[in-house]
């Protein structure tokens, strides 16, 4: 996809999207409901508090088109912004399924902003952004983020950063966590996005015969038998 081709992609998504995040905003006036969904998340009362308070403003500002201002910024003036390599749009469908979002991806490996010895690479909307060409594994984490915040808007922004800070960081516990998940009432919501996107890129390291990552070095062939699409739901929806 070009750079003129995603612009225009992204202009008509303001549209297509406002729907469902008219729909966002009315659920999220459910207060009760919300702190139910982010209870295994977020444990502090006051903290949910904060977090609904947040994505309120978030969910506002992306009926506006929020999100799409800024990916055509980036593809206007970040000249080193550009599509997955035929290679990462290979792997990335021959492990998620051949899904279109990923066509619309964009990766900037030259980045500046952001960057330093906490961030080697993160996810702002429908681009990644890195300071070095990026490993298959990481590319395959970040792309969960895309694959959020297609299906949650901005909102993923606000629970990746609390997660990282106060929520569990990066740890979903493993083989033992993975049990209470499949036992949780909120299985969308068990896991905070950076422990979600750290248990699928541990699922693909297996699936390439590869050491998984510290925080899931009890898997084992068993835990193939859950694919991208049984995690993270339909990527089409």
């Amino acid at each position: 996809m070009t750079n003129l081709q995603f612009i225009w992609q992204r202009i008509l998504d303001v549209f297509r999207f406002l729907p469902k995040r008219l729909k966002r905003l009315f659920y999220h006036f459910w207060v009760f409901r919300y702190a139910s969904r982010l209870s295994n998340q977020v444990s502090n009362k006051l903290h949910v508090f904060v977090i609904w308070f947040l994505e309120l403003n978030l969910l506002v500002l992306e009926i506006v088109g929020i999100g799409e201002f800024y990916d055509i910024l980036t593809a206007v003036f970040k000249r080193s912004t550009r599509p997955l390599s035929e290679k990462q749009l290979q792997m990335a469908q021959n492990f998620y399924g051949d899904a279109s979002i990923f066509r619309k991806v964009r990766i900037d490996e030259k980045a500046k902003l952001g960057m330093g010895q906490m961030a080697t690479a993160y996810v702002s909307c429908f681009t990644i952004n890195t300071g070095a060409p990026i490993a298959d594994e990481v590319l395959i984490h970040e792309l969960v983020h895309v694959i959020q915040y297609k299906k949650y808007g901005l909102r993923y922004m606000t629970r990746a950063l609390y997660g990282q800070n106060w929520g569990g960081g990066y740890n979903y516990g493993g083989a033992e966590g993975i049990k209470k998940w499949q036992n949780s009432k909120e299985v969308i919501y068990f896991f905070n996005p950076e422990q979600e996107a750290e248990f699928i890129t541990d699922l693909y390291l297996l699936s390439q015969k590869k050491p998984t990552g510290y925080f899931g070095r009890d898997l084992d062939g068993e835990s193939l038998a859950f694919n991208p699409r049984s995690v993270l739901g339909d990527l089409w929806g």
